[in-house]
C-alpha cells in the first residue's frame, strides 16, 4: 500500500509492510536496498507493521493551452474567406523543478502560449491549416530552449457561402430542420409546425453597430462594419396541408436569408 508520509519531507512516497516475524522485518528492509525500516510493537496478534521509504520520481509530464479560438477573414477585394480554428498546444521538456520544488522559472505561461497563437495567425494562419500548426510547433520548440517537445492540435470549423455570397456564410449541416404535429381526438384538422434550429451564420462586412445610448460606463467605440455572427432558431405555423413541405421550406428559409446578404 502506498501512503504519504508528511513527516519525511526527503521521500514522497512509502510501502507499508506487516509481518508477525521480526526476522523478516530485518530482512525485507535489508533487501529493498532503498531504505531503513521503522518498527513498532503493535497490539498482541497483529504482528509487526513497518515502513520502507522510497523515493519517487517524475516520470513523464506534459501541460499546455487548449481551446484558444481565432477567426480570421481572408479579404480578396469584396470576396472574403473565412477561418475558423480553436487550438491545443501542448509543451514537454525541462519543467520538472516546477513539479517538485514550485520553481516556475522554466515554465512558459499557458496565457502567452494563447496570446502566441493569436498574434502569430495574423501573418500565418491560412485554409492550409497544417502550415500553421507546424508554425506554432516549431515556434515553441526554437523559442524556449527548455520546451524539447511542442504538439499542436487545430480544429476547424468549415463556413460554406451562404448563397455564393462575397462575405455571407453559414456552417455546414445547420440549419437542422425540424416537424412537429398534434392531433386532438375528433378533430378534422392536424396542427403542423416546421422550423429550424442551430443554423449558424456570419457576416464578415456589412454590420455595424452605432447610435446606441452612452453613459459614463460606456467603453465601446462605435463602428460602421464589423464581424456579425448568430445561430437562428425560427419555426411557422402552417395554415393548411403543403403540397411539397419541402418546396415550401425553401422558400421561407430563402426569404429569412435576405437580411443576411
Amino acid at each position: 500500500m502506498a501512503i504519504f508520509d508528511h513527516n519525511r519531507p526527503e521521500w514522497t512516497a512509502c510501502l507499508f509492510y506487516q509481518t508477525t516475524d521480526p526476522a523478516q522485518f530485518n530482512r525485507s528492509a535489508h533487501e529493498t536496498g532503498v531504505g531503513g525500516g521503522v518498527a513498532c510493537r503493535a497490539h498482541q496478534g497483529i504482528g509487526y507493521p513497518f515502513v520502507v521509504y522510497m523515493g519517487a520520481k517524475l516520470s513523464s509530464h506534459r501541460y499546455g493551452k487548449s481551446r484558444i479560438r481565432v477567426v480570421k477573414i481572408l479579404r480578396d477585394g469584396k470576396r472574403h474567406t473565412v477561418v475558423e480554428i480553436s487550438a491545443e498546444v501542448l509543451l514537454e521538456g525541462d519543467f520538472e523543478s516546477s513539479y517538485t520544488s514550485g520553481d516556475n522559472s522554466k515554465v512558459v505561461a499557458t496565457d502567452t502560449v494563447k496570446n502566441t497563437v493569436h498574434i502569430l495567425a495574423k501573418d500565418h494562419l491560412t485554409p492550409e491549416v497544417e502550415k500553421f500548426a507546424v508554425h506554432l510547433a516549431k515556434h515553441f520548440t526554437s523559442q524556449y530552449s527548455q520546451v524539447k517537445k511542442a504538439s499542436v492540435e487545430l480544429s476547424q470549423r468549415v463556413w460554406d457561402r451562404l448563397l455564393h455570397h462575397d462575405h455571407s456564410f453559414t456552417a455546414p449541416g445547420s440549419p437542422v430542420p425540424w416537424a412537429k404535429a398534434e392531433h386532438i381526438q375528433g378533430a378534422k384538422e392536424v396542427a403542423v409546425e416546421s422550423g429550424v434550429r442551430d443554423w449558424l451564420i456570419m457576416k464578415s462586412s456589412q454590420s455595424g453597430f452605432e447610435g446606441y445610448p452612452k453613459c459614463k460606463f460606456t467603453t465601446l467605440p462605435e463602428t460602421q462594419d464589423r464581424i456579425f455572427a448568430t445561430a437562428v432558431m425560427a419555426g411557422w405555423k402552417w395554415a393548411k396541408e403543403q403540397k411539397d413541405y419541402t418546396v415550401a421550406n425553401r422558400k421561407i428559409l430563402e426569404a429569412m436569408m435576405t437580411p443576411f446578404l
